[in-house]
């Protein structure tokens, strides 16, 4: 990840409202694990393990954060097409995903999806 691609990074986190540490921990799992820009009608899946091991995951649940963890546990394997938010179209590490019917959408970091290749 090039300099200008941690900037827009950083800046599409802290809009997401992780904290500067939180954007630390990501940048440097993605420098080592990497992960790929989605691109929109990709198809994907939540990573589950990965986003209910997320240090504030279980930290101060109130009702917002509960509408979270039933969406996480309602679609644990459904596959959703990846679209982008109108704020986030370079080069976006913050996707949405069309079937969600929430208002509004969540809004996902790339590193917590699983590309799936769905072709019959």
């Amino acid at each position: 990840m090039n300099r200008e691609q941690r900037r827009l990074c950083k800046k599409q986190l802290k809009a997401k409202g992780y904290t500067e540490k939180q954007i630390e921990v990501m940048l440097a799992m993605q420098d080592q694990n990497g992960f790929d820009v989605l691109k929109e009608g990709q198809r994907v899946k939540l990573d589950i393990e990965k986003i209910k091991s997320h240090p504030d995951y279980d930290k101060n649940i109130d009702s917002n954060k509960q509408h979270y963890h039933d969406f996480v546990d309602a679609n644990a394997d459904k596959v959703f097409t990846v679209g982008y938010d109108s704020k986030y179209t370079k080069s976006p590490t913050i996707v949405c995903l069309n079937e969600d019917s929430t208002d509004p959408k969540w809004l996902w970091w790339v590193g917590d999806l699983i590309k799936v290749n769905d072709k019959i």
